[in-house]
């Protein structure tokens, strides 16, 4: 058997285990839209979200933008720790990866956003995924 099935395997079976995996490397973006959705849910729940931040993340979820939709996924996960404490409660997160996630990756490269370090939201948006995957 080569390495690129015994990978193509691994691959499989972790994306079947791992909710955030799936939404980052899925084409289809269905699981990803569900997500938006409860985000959305979350803010309306809070004190302080504001009337064009709902408007914004209907758009983004009405969109076809995979990337834009990570990026209020990510954003979610950075800023409310209710949302965290929320998806680490389904089954299929790992939440050592999860933990070891924002702790580490997320908090430093969306620093770097905001501190203008990293200019283009895009190159923030992959370097997560791919810090998320390899996790």
């Amino acid at each position: 058997m080569s390495v690129y099935v015994k990978l193509a395997a691994i691959e499989r079976g972790r994306r079947k285990r791992d909710f955030i995996y799936r939404l980052l490397v899925s084409n289809d973006t269905a699981e990803l839209d569900k997500e938006i959705k409860r985000i959305l849910r979350t803010c309306k729940g809070l004190n302080g979200a504001s009337k064009d931040l709902q408007n914004v993340l209907k758009k983004t979820l009405s969109g076809k933008d995979r990337a834009a939709k990570q990026s209020i996924f990510f954003f979610a996960l950075f800023n409310s720790d209710n949302y965290r404490k929320l998806i680490s409660k389904r089954i299929d997160v790992n939440t050592g990866s999860l933990q070891r996630f924002c702790d580490g990756s997320l908090k430093q490269h969306t620093a770097d956003l905001l501190d203008g370090r990293l200019v283009c939201l895009l190159d923030w948006i992959l370097t997560l995924r791919h810090a998320y995957i390899i996790s």
